[in-house]
């Protein structure tokens, strides 16, 4: 999700995103949040004050990731797109470490699409809900 709200703020691609983006966000964190929530309660049973810290949302931009961070990111390379070309019907993608748009997938390139975070976002609240089991944390108001 952090790096499809790293596309350029004031660009149509980001403001053509930035509705579904939000919603991700919103379902992300309370999914973070139930799961989280459990967490803290174990640590604070077991008497792990130093677990309890880690256990903060980080919400940095990718801006202000470190180098390190970023090339940990799991979908590092990758581009994110598609997005439609307003006059001409073709697509580009964007090269967020370029931070450059550009027009053709080189071979073996791999792309980010937003249906793909969203199906990420998904799976993502759905183990959370298993590792929770019946009751554990409210997800009744995501889906």
């Amino acid at each position: 999700l952090r790096r499809w709200q790293a596309v350029p703020a004031g660009t149509l691609e980001a403001k053509a995103q930035a509705k579904d983006l939000a919603k991700l966000r919103d379902e992300l964190i309370v999914f973070r949040r139930m799961l989280n929530s459990e967490a803290a309660r174990l640590a604070q049973k077991m008497g792990d004050q130093e677990a309890l810290a880690l256990l903060e949302i980080d919400k940095r931009p990718w801006v202000e990731l470190s180098e390190d961070e970023q090339g940990q990111d799991p979908f590092k390379g990758s581009l994110l797109g598609p997005f439609k070309h307003a006059t001409e019907g073709s697509s580009y993608y964007y090269d967020l470490e370029a931070r450059e748009f550009v027009w053709i997938v080189e071979e073996g390139r791999e792309v980010l699409t937003v249906e793909e975070l969203r199906e990420l976002v998904r799976t993502a609240g759905q183990q959370v809900i298993a590792v929770l089991g019946p009751g554990g944390g409210n997800a009744d108001d995501v889906y």
